[in-house]
């Protein structure tokens, strides 16, 4: 018999953005069990977004920088920007409010417990933890890129990776409050890309990423980092300079999802390769889709008295079409090559400032389709 207490509708695997965003969402009307592998409230990723996203959600207290414009380029004179309104988050803000609201709304939290299977039962998803075993009608599968369940069932067809390594930086001399989306200011193969998000007018998130075929453990590129952080043209440290505070690394898929996995198992986020592939900004994707996901969610429990719920999530066409353009944008950098960041540049700058910030935020109208086309037309051709 099973122990009622370990039974609930739904259990969330994953305690970042994604999953508690959902479940505090879900835990208003239905039971949840969010099961985190490592602490709640900590994270190794940063995120940029556009406020009415973080307003939607009634998150804009996360906001913790705003600026118009985000550039991208190549030290051998490559230029392209984007024009809109860019959010910074604040990682601890936003999972201190999330874990708020699941906690407000009765979600059952469970930390530095690691999933170690799922089966499927007569009534239920039995899950196999560190902590025992936990029962659900339906589990979301908020876990990341590197979802072991995607990977068990190859549910994902990769196509590469963003390998990252970064941190964020304070007392820094910046020279502009812009974005700093994407520059190549160094030699290197695959290229090492530079990447500054202002946090403050002295400080700043800022990476170095490689975008490749093969995933590359994130470790390999603290040299770089390092290089990058004292030879650059975008700031200048000064004397009180830290680093090496809330370090920030990981790898990030580049594809889509193949398969349908298990019934009753639905992924979300990066392990449902719910994000821009040419960004990889899952958080952005969740955000966008999270009231949409929950109602396909609760239809599927008014509708089903008992048993495993199976629900579909249907994304909107402007999305599925935004996601094809720019997995056709990002494969040709996956060779590494200088010469295809500067033609991904060269597109961009081709689109206009308004365009590039719609693709990004995947925001892409109708009447931005003409343009496009024929961009990326050219774009391909000499991608070849």
């Amino acid at each position: 018999m099973k122990d009622t207490k370990r039974l609930t509708d739904i259990i969330v695997i994953g305690g970042g953005p994604a999953g508690l965003l959902l479940s505090s969402k879900a835990g208003r009307q239905l039971t949840v069990r969010v099961v985190e592998k490592n602490r709640l409230g900590q994270t190794s990723k940063f995120w940029l977004t556009a406020e009415r996203r973080l307003v939607q959600h009634d998150l804009a207290a996360a906001a913790q920088y705003r600026t118009k414009r985000a550039t991208l380029g190549t030290f051998q004179g490559s230029f392209a920007f984007a024009e809109g309104q860019f959010t910074v988050i604040n990682d601890t803000v936003l999972l201190r409010l999330l874990l708020e609201r699941c906690k407000n709304s009765g979600v059952h939290l469970l930390e530095n417990t690691k999933v170690l299977s799922i089966s499927k039962q007569k009534e239920n998803l039995a899950v196999q933890t560190t902590d025992g075993e936990y029962y659900a009608r339906l589990i979301l599968d908020a876990s990341g890129g590197n979802s072991p369940f995607a990977s068990t069932f190859r549910l994902h067809r990769l196509e590469g990776f963003y390998s990252i390594f970064g941190g964020h930086l304070e007392n820094l001399n910046l020279k502009s409050d812009d974005i700093i989306g994407a520059h190549v200011i160094h030699f290197g193969h695959p290229a090492p890309i530079f990447e500054i998000i202002p946090t403050s007018s002295t400080s700043a998130f800022c990476c170095v990423f490689i975008i490749a075929k093969e995933a590359v453990d994130p470790q390999r590129l603290a040299k770089s980092f390092e290089e990058h952080i004292f030879h650059n043209p975008f700031f200048t440290v000064n004397q009180q300079f830290t680093h090496n505070q809330d370090l920030k690394m990981g790898l990030i898929p580049i594809g889509r999802i193949k398969r349908r996995g298990m019934p009753g198992v639905l992924p979300v986020g990066e392990a449902g390769m719910l994000q821009s592939p040419l960004l990889g900004a899952a958080l952005n994707e969740v955000l966008e889709q999270a009231d949409r996901i929950i109602n396909c969610i609760m239809y599927g429990f008014r509708n089903q008295s008992s048993g495993i719920i199976h629900p579909h999530l249907g994304l909107p066409l402007t999305k599925t079409l935004n996601d094809r353009l720019q997995l056709a944008l990002v494969k040709p950098l996956l060779d590494g090559t200088l010469s295809s960041f500067e033609r991904l540049v060269e597109f961009l700058k081709a689109v206009g400032p308004s365009r590039v910030y719609r693709l990004f935020g995947t925001e892409l109208e109708l009447r931005d389709m003409p343009t496009i086309a024929w961009a990326l037309a050219h774009y391909l051709l000499h991608s070849q």
